[in-house]
């Protein structure tokens, strides 16, 4: 092969090269958020603007308080009902993330905590890095709430903990150190706390820069920003904002026009496409491949001409 058709080939396999690599891209996280006001629905939210896209409708009749996709399964949890909804007993849902549709998995009961009684309720859901699925509840077992541990796959209360001075969570959510963190609603507003998984204790306590903050629910984004659902003052639909977890600073990115109560990032092995590096991709390492084959050839064949 001569030094131009060399060079011709050589480009044309690097071009090949970077079109592979340019063709894929990274997955990119998506913040689903839960109405509370039924019937309930599941939406998307921009994160830079607030704005909610409606995915679909659960299909339930009263709010959808909690959200927690399981990092292993991929499978969407949420929390219907409860006493402040006024729906007897507090339900575990799976979410199906294509159309909103929710079934429905059973109530929370067994150790230590009722929700199948009138007053019973939860108000928060998150999964840990260990797939542990927590839960906050209300007035099912102890005066005030509780901090639950619960099976995902029936919604059996498997651990129960009354919080500190009868706290409900209403968001809870791990940062990337395995720290967890929560949220107070109306109980108590103003504030955020961190919390031990082992018990529900309330371990320190950070003061918001707005002191009447209705905070719902909480997610860590994949770069540590905390995101939050606020209620607004004047109008009681929800806002998004950022919290600072070191001043307590909140900034409002912007209204979501709705009542949201429950707020979760996708994680990370959920995500489509799944790609956590550059690659060419099967048809891209397909062409690669007949594109060498046929460049061998060329080259046998022009150096039997050459004889």
């Amino acid at each position: 092969m001569s030094k131009n058709a060399s060079h011709r080939f050589a480009t044309t396999v690097f071009s090949l090269i970077f079109l592979g690599f340019s063709s894929v891209t990274m997955a990119q996280e998506i913040l689903y958020g839960s109405s509370t006001d039924g019937p309930a629905d599941i939406y998307t939210i921009d994160t830079a603007t607030g704005v909610v896209t409606l995915l679909g409708a659960t299909g339930l009749s009263e709010r959808v308080s909690g959200l927690a996709i399981n990092p292993q399964t991929c499978n969407a949890l949420g929390l219907f009902g409860g006493s402040a909804a006024g729906i007897a007993g507090a339900q575990l849902v799976e979410i199906d993330l294509a159309n909103g549709a929710a079934t429905q998995i059973g109530t929370l009961i067994g150790s230590g905590f009722d929700g199948s009684i009138n007053v019973g309720g939860a108000g928060s859901l998150r999964f840990s890095a260990g797939l542990n699925l927590y839960s906050s509840g209300w007035s099912g077992g102890f005066s005030g709430g509780s901090f639950l541990r619960i099976d995902p796959l029936t919604g059996a209360v498997l651990q129960a903990n009354a919080t500190t001075g009868g706290a409900l969570y209403t968001g809870l959510a791990f940062d990337s150190t395995g720290t967890l963190w929560a949220s107070r609603g109306g109980n108590g507003p103003g504030q955020l706390h961190t919390v031990d998984p082992t018990n529900g204790a309330i371990l320190t306590t950070l003061a918001l820069s707005d002191g009447s903050a209705r905070i719902t629910d909480l997610a860590f984004s994949d770069d540590g920003t905390l995101y939050a659902s606020m209620r607004d003052g004047n109008t009681s639909l929800s806002n998004l904002v950022t919290i600072n977890t070191t001043s307590g600073g909140i900034t409002t990115i912007g209204p979501m026009g709705v009542k949201i109560g429950g707020l979760v990032f996708t994680p990370l092995p959920c995500r489509t496409p799944n790609i956590p590096v550059p690659g060419l991709g099967q048809s891209g390492m397909s062409i690669l491949i007949i594109l060498l084959v046929l460049g061998g050839f060329l080259a046998f064949r022009v150096g039997r001409a050459r004889v």
